[in-house]
Formats: C-alpha cells, sequence, structure tokens
C-alpha cells in the first residue's frame, strides 16, 4: 500500500543584523545526510522579502516504521548552501489507520516551549488533502543577536497537537 505524507514547511528566513542573499533553492532527505546538493530537490516558492515556502510529497512506503529525521537545507542565489535542519518523524507503516482529521490552528515560538496551545498562533491556510500552510510575520529586533530555534505545531479538528 502506498502511502504519502505531504509536509507543508515553510522557512522565515529573518535578516536580524544584515542583509542576506534570497534563498534559491531548497533540498531534503531522510536519515543519512547524502552530502550537500545530493538530496531530493524541493520546489521553492518565493515569497516577500528573504522568505520561500516549500512542499514536498514524499512516499512513506520507502521508509521503514518508526522514527526518522527528516532534514532541510536551503542554498541562496550566491550558491552557499546552509546547514541542514532535521526534525523527527514517526512513521505509521503500512497498516491503514483511518484518514487524518484536517488540521485547523497552528502556532509558533522561539526558544523555548511554552506548552501547547500557549505559543503565538498563526494563521492557517488550508491546502489540497490534509495540507495547509502558514505565513509567519516576525519582528526580528525582538530577538537577540545569535542563533535562535523557530518552532511550529500544529492541531488537528480533533484536538490532537503534533509534535513542535
Amino acid at each position: 500500500m502506498m502511502r504519502n505524507i505531504v509536509l507543508v514547511l515553510l522557512l522565515a528566513v529573518l535578516a536580524a543584523l544584515e542583509a542576506k542573499a534570497q534563498v534559491a533553492a531548497a533540498e531534503y532527505f531522510f536519515d543519512a545526510d547524502p552530502g550537500v546538493g545530493n538530496g531530493t530537490a524541493a520546489a521553492l516558492i518565493p515569497g516577500p522579502g528573504n522568505t520561500a515556502t516549500i512542499a514536498i510529497d514524499v512516499d512513506a512506503s520507502t521508509l521503514s516504521a518508526g522514527f526518522h529525521f527528516l532534514s532541510v537545507r536551503f542554498q541562496d542565489a550566491d550558491g552557499r548552501w546552509g546547514i541542514a535542519e532535521s526534525r523527527p518523524v514517526y512513521i505509521h507503516g503500512t497498516t491503514a489507520i483511518g484518514p487524518a482529521a484536517p488540521l485547523v490552528a497552528a502556532e509558533y515560538f522561539f526558544d523555548d516551549d511554552p506548552g501547547v496551545g500557549n505559543g503565538t498562533a498563526a494563521a492557517l491556510v488550508p491546502g489540497p488533502g490534509n495540507t495547509a500552510a502558514i505565513a509567519i510575520d516576525v519582528d526580528a529586533s525582538t530577538l537577540p543577536a545569535g542563533f535562535h530555534f523557530l518552532c511550529v505545531r500544529f492541531q488537528d479538528a480533533d484536538g490532537r497537537w503534533g509534535i513542535a
């Protein structure tokens, strides 16, 4: 049985202290890093400023049941690749578990988790099937200089929150 997972990821590149080159390409891979530029190309939809959205349609039947790491990396217009960002995903296997409930809410936060349902609400734009996109407009001046973690989680119509 072929199962597809549609993952919609949003890249929000924040220009906190200096101008950054425009995002030009994206790639993704599961588990082992195949090397810079050797991942699966992801369609890139440029947004306003230095933002972009990618949509990844993955055939999960190629992955074994259990935990895996989905990694995404971006290339700028100058040809420089960024560091791959990885997140754990869980594959339930090939046994049908029923249709997923539609996504109805999203929230985001930086660095420290304020608790489920306590993040900043993000506008949810439903897509085809059980997909959705979000747009986050963040004032980077509120963040101190340095590295930060942007975390996003979604809630389905059954009231269940996903992992940030």
